[in-house]
């Protein structure tokens, strides 16, 4: 005989969301980048050779599978959760990076300014690649997004207010999770090119004094005394530490021929309302300010707001 704590419930499964397919985007494998390939069919090529000079029968042999053997191994067979492969390239760079010095230090401060009054141009740290900022209108303002080109993406964030899922019932907390799946599914089936999606939750110090100082600035002095001195009572029982909370959404799209047409349509279609001739990377921008746009109407049906 069991009871009703004891019966077991029926586990809920986890919602996932698949954003976009994959694709194979390379010659062998699937998302194979050029120096694997090359390592590949290079080793074939020398096998191949081998096979052909090499007089000795098993020698011949040998040399032929040998070479396609290991180049296929250090691209494919996992060595401490990384290939031999990706194991050299992080070897390398942290040789390199240990010649060259382990401190980075930014040019900005010497950089100065051009006659004009424009900034001089600071590349990235190294091993971020290389990047460009680009700016596009969005609403009453205008919004910052950053072009990968090493990684083929477009990237912009916004802030949003946190969900406060934790402050809701049970009941609306379910049907903002819901929402919010609405918004992943309106992302991952529809034919927009935002291909990844990320909430990012930052927590920042604050002054815990803060208010105290706003009344000692702002506070009437003639208000009674028993009224300030309640008031510093339930000051001093208030806890003293503050953070403030920031919530961002990512969007990120990857470059592909219909990306690179659609910013090509979008800049030939801007230029005569801003004036000026606008390349494909302001394009893309116009592109990812679209994106936003519609994702943020999502967010408000989610009961997310933008801010």
């Amino acid at each position: 005989m069991t009871t009703e704590s004891h019966v077991s419930h029926p586990v809920t499964p986890r919602r996932t969301y698949l954003i976009g397919r994959a694709r194979p985007n390379a010659i062998v494998g699937r998302n194979r980048e050029t120096g694997e390939i090359a390592l590949i069919i290079g080793g074939a090529f020398l096998g191949m050779m081998c096979g052909l000079i090499v007089p000795v029968l098993s020698l011949r042999i040998v040399l032929l599978m040998g070479f396609p053997l290991l180049a296929l191994a250090a691209v494919y067979v996992p060595y401490k959760h990384r290939t031999f492969y990706k194991w050299f390239e992080i070897n390398r760079s942290y040789k390199r990076t240990l010649k060259q010095g382990t401190v980075y230090r930014s040019g900005v401060m010497e950089a100065g300014t051009r006659t004009d009054g424009r900034e001089v141009e600071i590349g990235p740290p190294p091993g971020i690649g290389r990047i460009s900022w680009l700016a596009a209108p969005f609403g009453p303002d205008e919004i910052a997004v950053l072009l990968h080109a090493d990684r083929r993406t477009v990237t912009a964030a916004i802030e949003i207010e946190g969900p406060g899922v934790g402050l809701r019932d049970s009941e609306d907390q379910e049907a903002l999770v819901d929402r919010f799946g609405t918004l992943l599914k309106h992302v991952a089936n529809g034919d927009g090119f935002v291909t990844r999606l990320q909430m990012l939750a930052r927590t920042l110090p604050a002054d815990p004094d803060a208010h105290a100082k706003d009344v000692a600035v702002r506070g009437d002095e003639k208000a009674p005394g028993w009224l300030m001195q309640s008031y510093d009572q339930l000051q001093s029982m208030v806890s003293t530490s503050s953070e403030q909370h920031r919530a961002y959404l990512v969007a990120c799209m990857h470059y592909t021929r219909e990306l690179s047409a659609e910013a090509h349509a979008m800049a030939r279609a801007a230029r005569p309302q801003s004036g000026r001739k606008l390349d494909r990377d302001a394009g893309l921008a116009v592109v990812m300010a679209r994106e936003l746009t519609d994702i943020c109407s999502r967010l408000q049906e989610a009961d997310i707001r933008v801010r």
